[in-house]
């Protein structure tokens, strides 16, 4: 994979990072921000030309693509709406650590990029070419036949399964359905059965494509991508993007690899809908119980300098976990309650509010009574958390080492398993902006799930 060429795409978006991280420094000449914000994108679009590794294995690798994304959004984005508006943003104890926040970024920046470049290195792709594998198919009428029906099952007996229609109707969720409950188990059933069933579809039009060579089975893989896609939407039990995000960016990078002639085709078709998707619901996130919202209203929301912060993991955020790290009340112990915290079963036995997020909330005074606070500790403020200021990098190290592996993994792979490959190495690329607690979370109840049916349907010839 050392000679693989950077993507002439991948030119472009570096004048225009260098051309914004240049507007960057010219707001220095009339924001009323004094902190060092600028020092953000100018380290990003320094480090992003430098680094040639990272730019090869753009748009060519799901995790690493994501990770970039969310590094563009965070570090060159972010700072530039904070400078332009002159408002901090975020829900803050007070703004103390501000400038300490700023340099515990650049120090987590130049880490991931260092680290990315290394594990890109001495990670490489094999790049002989594979013939993919497929289900057997053998019992292919009576496998979708079944699935179907349970899924239609798990639907009638579920109805809150499809309140995102709702969002897309009528601009909001009513109160009585986004507040129904559901079961854990029948969520994470649904969730991965969709998945299972999904890929199963798909790649029986991959294996009809390569038997007939006509472009109708690559239409229908496009069709069910965006079907999936807005399944992975409506059927959020609280209305979130994250699924939707991940998934829609798993589905693009195997039908890539199922359709490498196609690549331009999947992008047109498939991105540009599920951008809409996205951009619907992150505008009506914060009030889709409201159906008096205006467009207007919410739009301004969430461009503001505190939504940004709040869902990127900005500055003020870290500004409260360094304010938290000082009180002395984190520390290394708070690492098993945070790893197990969301394991289905062992959360039950756990001591409640022993974990890092929930003390960053009590905070920021963001704990009523025994409802848990709703704002994100950043994973670097974990790090700092647990090993002290020098070593808080080492979480942010290792989520670059496992989105190098996952993705590597995906490269060579030519099973069933592709997808999921594709999605957890797409969801360690989003970990920079969450925490470690959110991303283990994902394992433990939509992850391994998933591995379990694709594994079963495996063994059993489906």
């Amino acid at each position: 994979m050392h000679n693989t060429k950077i993507p002439p795409i991948t030119n472009i978006i570096n004048i225009v990072v260098v051309m914004f991280a240049a507007y960057a420094a010219y707001q220095t000449t009339y924001t009323t921000i004094h902190e060092p914000y600028w020092s953000l994108p100018i380290t990003y679009a320094l480090l992003f030309t430098i680094c040639t590794e990272n730019k090869r294995q753009l748009g060519r690798s799901p995790g690493n693509t994501t990770l970039n994304i969310i590094i563009f959004l965070r570090y060159l984005l972010l700072p530039i709406v904070v400078m332009d508006s002159g408002e901090y943003g975020g829900i803050v104890k007070n703004y103390t650590h501000l400038t300490e926040g700023l340099y515990l970024m650049i120090y987590e920046l130049v880490a991931v990029f260092v680290a990315n470049e290394y594990f890109i290195k001495t990670k490489q792709v094999n790049s002989r070419s594979h013939q993919i594998q497929h289900f057997s198919f053998k019992r292919r009428d009576m496998t979708i036949f079944v699935s179907l029906i349970i899924l239609m099952m798990l639907l009638v007996s579920n109805p809150s399964f499809v309140q995102g229609f709702g969002l897309i109707t009528q601009g909001f969720v009513e109160t009585e359905v986004s507040s129904e409950k559901r079961s854990s188990f029948v969520s994470i059933l649904w969730q991965a059965l969709t998945t299972w069933t999904y890929v199963y579809l798909v790649l029986y039009q991959k294996y009809r494509y390569d038997l007939k060579q006509n472009s109708l089975y690559f239409l229908n893989a496009i069709f069910l991508t965006l079907v999936f896609v807005l399944i992975t939407f409506i059927a959020q039990n609280q209305i979130s993007r994250w699924y939707t995000i991940i998934s829609s960016t798993a589905s693009v990078f195997f039908l890539m690899k199922l359709f490498p002639t196609k690549r331009k085709s999947i992008s047109l078709f498939i991105l540009t809908p599920v951008f809409l998707i996205i951009t619907t619901v992150t505008i009506y996130k914060n009030v889709s119980t409201d159906a008096e919202l205006s467009y207007d209203t919410a739009e301004s929301v969430v461009s503001s300098s505190g939504f940004l912060n709040a869902y990127l993991g900005g500055p003020s955020s870290v500004n409260n976990a360094i304010g938290l790290y000082e009180t002395g009340d984190v520390s290394i112990k708070n690492l098993p309650n945070d790893m197990l915290n969301n394991m289905p079963v062992v959360n039950h036995i756990l001591t409640p509010g022993q974990t890092t997020v929930y003390k960053y909330n009590d905070y920021i005074g963001r704990i009523w009574g025994s409802q848990a606070g709703d704002q994100i500790i950043p994973l670097i403020g974990q790090g700092l958390a647990y090993f002290g200021p020098v070593l808080s990098i080492l979480i942010s190290i290792l989520m670059i080492y496992l989105i190098r592996l996952f993705d590597v993994r995906f490269s060579t792979s030519n099973s069933t398993y592709m997808f999921l490959l594709a999605f957890v190495a797409s969801w360690f690329g989003v970990e920079m902006c969450l925490n470690m607690t959110i991303n283990l979370s994902w394992l433990y109840i939509r992850v391994f799930p998933m591995w379990v049916l694709f594994y079963l349907a495996e063994k059993l010839k489906l």
